[in-house]
């Protein structure tokens, strides 16, 4: 805008300084006027002086602001031109902003889901390894309790089997018992008593005695001679008769008992 008024401003000032120069050109031009001497058309001789300065010979001063004008009409353009490129370029610099952080944005969703992806995923591994360490935990326990059950089952068929072949044991050494006669019955005498397979007395030892040294010895011998004694076939079952405590008394020996 600045430079187009100073265009304008530059362009009236050569249109006057024309007029100023053409003015002057006139004055001067009326002050070299022409000296004509008239004489009698009659007369031989027509003599005339003139004096003509010609508008060619004049020296006339050329405006000198036209190169300016072109020079700023090309400034002009070249500002334009430049102007336009500088946009273009900002344009594109723009477009080029845009798509990296559009492409940053995309790289970074992809990294989010893909964070998001393996959280899930080891959220479903832990979870999986949890179910099957319960899983395994309570099938565990399961057999624990069932075997616990077996056992508890095993165990009281065993003591059931063992307390059946005690009391036929206990009845086949008072048949065989002699005992001593005015002794105390409600004393008591403890033997450890060791069997082979199939009920053979191998030995028998006083771990407690009764006080009386003859109802100690009928006792023991009571023992052997009920041998063999009833036991069960079963090796299992029979593992309880290996070796067992056998409480001995006169005045009931049923109600006995083994350790």
């Amino acid at each position: 805008m600045g430079e187009s008024h100073s265009i304008q401003k530059y362009f009236f000032s050569a249109i006057l300084l024309h007029i100023i120069l053409l003015t002057t050109l006139i004055v001067s031009f009326n002050a070299s006027h022409k000296n004509f001497t008239w004489r009698n058309a009659d007369d031989d001789h027509l003599v005339i002086h003139a004096t003509v300065l010609t508008i060619s010979h004049a020296k006339i001063s050329q405006p000198k602001l036209v190169k300016p004008i072109v020079k700023a009409q090309q400034k002009n353009n070249e500002a334009a031109t430049l102007a336009l490129a500088i946009k273009k370029d900002q344009k594109i610099l723009l477009a080029k902003k845009q798509k990296v952080q559009k492409l940053k944005q995309a790289k970074l969703k992809q990294e989010k889901l893909q964070q998001e992806k393996l959280k899930q995923e080891k959220l479903q591994q832990a979870f999986a390894k949890e179910l099957k360490e319960l899983n395994a935990k309570s099938l565990q326990q399961q057999v624990l309790i069932e075997q616990k059950k077996l056992h508890e089952a095993k165990d009281a068929a065993m003591r059931g089997e063992v307390n059946k072949y005690k009391a036929l044991i206990l009845q086949t050494i008072a048949d065989h018992w002699l005992v001593p006669p005015n002794t105390n019955k409600k004393i008591f005498a403890e033997l450890l008593i060791r069997l082979a397979p199939g009920g053979l007395v191998l030995d028998v030892q006083l771990i407690k005695s009764s006080g009386v040294d003859a109802l100690d010895r009928s006792a023991r011998a009571a023992v052997f001679k009920a041998s063999p004694l009833p036991v069960p076939k079963e090796a299992e079952a029979f593992d309880a008769f290996r070796q067992f405590i056998l409480r001995v008394k006169p005045e009931n020996i049923l109600e006995n008992t083994m350790g």
